[in-house]
């Protein structure tokens, strides 16, 4: 079944925003309802805790009992998935730091949870790893690690990987095309 079937129930509960991990097809849900999340989740089942970390740290709305945000109860989830090393709970630690939201933002705490992640071959972590090793932002500046990790993303079709690596080739193109002017 693809992902964006799957995911019907995350639409329905109000869970649209936090379906900016689906974007990566790692992290797309196999669940059809909030229910069978929840039963799985207190289970062990590592997907299922990771999303119901997501539902905690966006908020369910419409359900006949709402869940709060509450980032305390999302991070308990999420930490529940990291001990099974699920790489979604792990980028979402990650966007914890790096947001600032649930914990005091902390970009080299950041850069530690998104490098775990993409080392597991998350392609939005191997990204954000790029874009902090470019930055220099938790970590020291180095672009060609920085090149190294978009072009990791890229190849897994992370399209803003693809878009950096094609600003950078332009940059690098310009530059020596003014160095031959010389």
């Amino acid at each position: 079944m693809q992902w964006w079937k799957r995911c019907g129930w995350i639409v329905a509960l109000g869970l649209l925003p936090c379906t900016a991990m689906a974007w990566d097809q790692d992290c797309d849900p196999d669940f059809e309802s909030y229910a069978e999340v929840l039963q799985k989740a207190k289970a062990g089942n590592a997907d299922a805790q990771y999303w119901l970390g997501e539902a905690y740290f966006y908020g369910l709305n419409n359900l006949d009992e709402p869940i709060a945000e509450d980032n305390q109860a999302a991070k308990k989830w999420y930490d529940l998935a990291v001990k099974q090393n699920d790489a979604c709970a792990i980028h979402a630690i990650g966007w914890m730091y790096d947001s600032g939201e649930g914990v005091a933002e902390d970009m080299s705490q950041a850069f530690t949870w998104y490098e775990r992640a993409a080392k597991l071959g998350l392609s939005k972590s191997q990204f954000n790893v790029g874009v902090l090793l470019r930055d220099g932002e938790g970590v020291e500046q180095d672009f060609e690690r920085a090149r190294g990790w978009f072009a990791i993303a890229a190849a897994q079709g992370d399209t803003e990987a693809q878009e950096e690596l094609s600003n950078w080739d332009a940059t690098i193109a310009a530059i020596l095309a003014g160095e031959d002017e010389e």
